[in-house]
């Protein structure tokens, strides 16, 4: 539906550091028992325009990630620099990271790792192809850095306008 809708944007003015920290606030039970802390401590208050749900479910969706294929005592960091015409988000965990030759596999439709499908974590293989389609739908890019073992960044770009 993502990838049909395009001209019917729906774009509104959103403060992008709320639609976070209620993202986070949502998510604290589920980290919580996956014994995974979240980290957001932006102050101040950021705007871009875009789809507010779809936007909703791409933070959503790469935040859960973070806890989801995280260890236990792990730590999920979000972070947003703001530049003139653009925001960039990071999302780092220290979690079982990706191999390097499988990073840009991740984004394809039902892709899941092999070692993450011995680990018995749900998921379809879905989450970060729609977190890629919503943010190329608002124009944006996205960007991993993962070690195996040792964790994964996710840096997203949105235009502000």
């Amino acid at each position: 539906r993502i990838e049909y809708k395009k001209k019917n944007k729906k774009f509104q003015k959103i403060n992008i550091t709320e639609l976070i920290r209620e993202i986070c606030d949502l998510l604290s039970v589920y980290a919580e028992e996956n014994k995974v802390t979240i980290y957001f401590y932006e102050k101040r208050d950021i705007y871009i325009n875009g789809n507010l749900n779809k936007l909703k479910r791409m933070i959503l969706n790469l935040i859960s990630n973070g806890i989801k294929y995280n260890r236990e005592n792990g730590f999920v960091n979000i972070g947003i620099e703001e530049k003139e015409e653009k925001i960039r988000v990071k999302i780092e965990d220290n979690g079982v990271g990706i191999k390097k030759e499988n990073i840009n596999k991740v984004f394809e439709r039902f892709y899941r790792e092999d070692k993450i499908r011995t680990t018995k974590k749900s998921g379809s293989g879905l989450g970060l192809s729609i977190a890629a389609t919503i943010i190329k739908f608002h124009n944006g890019n996205i960007e991993i850095e993962s070690i195996e073992g040792e964790g994964t960044k996710i840096y997203v770009e949105l235009p502000k306008n």
